[in-house]
């Protein structure tokens, strides 16, 4: 039986002379891998559109018996992606929210709604100016659904409401959020964020898609909100989102840094 659905391309590797593995995130089937014969040498029938990030209708056919569980037999591509690959931070962007999905879904457990999320995450930072708010906006979105998203309104420890003007916030790993001041005293290695930027972060989910664009994010801000969930996403997933930390090589602290 022929399967047709949406597919977004979280990944892909060589496999022997001329097939391609695609890890896929489907709207219909979740996330899946599927073997596509031939990809690397023919010219065309896949028309060169197997590429990271880009979303297809692909047809599926299922392979019994096999480790790998779908074929592809047919795709039509519906998004490019590539301009991304103009733009090394975009990309890496993009790539970490789809390494997330990669390394926290589990095969074959659909979730269209985080298939709409994860394709207008990575429009907006294809084409958005200011794409970094837009990238953390998302990033929480995928979170929540994903069931990982931090505490940032109510202690995680006890439950008590953070202050709106705490004297700094003090975000635990362990916990998963900021603290209040009471359980933050009996907490050791806490991240601690200035005041404004652990408003800024706690404004992100409240804040509607078209609001976006009025949280401009500095440099140092990047950079911190950066460290923090490449942090906060290896204790939770207990594996690293590389493309996060590729991402902290590229800020701009960091590239100043190593220029000077």
């Amino acid at each position: 039986m022929q399967i047709r659905t949406q597919a977004l391309i979280l990944n892909s590797s060589p496999i022997q002379e001329s097939n391609l593995l695609l890890v896929l995130f489907t709207e219909r089937l979740g996330k899946l891998r599927a073997l596509a014969k031939g990809a690397l040498k023919s010219k065309k029938r896949f028309l060169g559109i197997l590429l990271h990030l880009n979303q297809l209708e692909v047809e599926l056919s299922p392979s019994p018996g096999s480790e790998v569980k779908f074929l592809l037999s047919q795709a039509e591509l519906i998004k490019s992606r590539l301009s991304l690959a103009q733009n090394p931070v975009r990309l890496s962007s993009a790539s970490a929210l789809c390494e997330l999905l990669e390394k926290a879904l589990p095969e074959l457990e659909p979730v269209p709604k985080l298939f709409q999320t994860i394709d207008r995450a990575i429009d907006q930072i294809q084409f958005q100016p200011n794409f970094q708010s837009y990238f953390f906006y998302c990033l929480l979105k995928i979170l929540a659904q994903l069931g990982y998203l931090p505490a940032l309104e109510s202690c995680p420890v006890c439950g008590e409401k953070i202050p709106q003007r705490p004297k700094a916030f003090l975000f635990s790993l362990a916990m998963g959020g900021f603290l209040c001041p009471k359980c933050s005293r009996q907490k050791k290695n806490l991240i601690e964020l200035p005041l404004a930027l652990g408003q800024t972060l706690r404004a992100f989910p409240k804040l509607k898609l078209n609001k976006i664009a009025q949280l401009k994010l500095t440099a140092q801000q990047w950079s911190s909100l950066l460290k923090l969930f490449s942090a906060f996403t290896a204790w939770h997933l207990e594996k690293p989102i590389l493309s996060l930390q590729f991402l902290m090589e590229f800020s701009p602290l960091k590239v100043k840094s190593k220029s000077a």
